[in-house]
């Protein structure tokens, strides 16, 4: 379940970064 947890708020981390610089 830890897994989980760390991969999704790492895509959630790399998909705020990479909307982020574009909007």
């Amino acid at each position: 379940r830890d897994g989980m947890m760390m991969l999704i708020e790492t895509i959630t981390a790399c998909n705020h970064m990479l909307v982020g610089p574009q909007k």
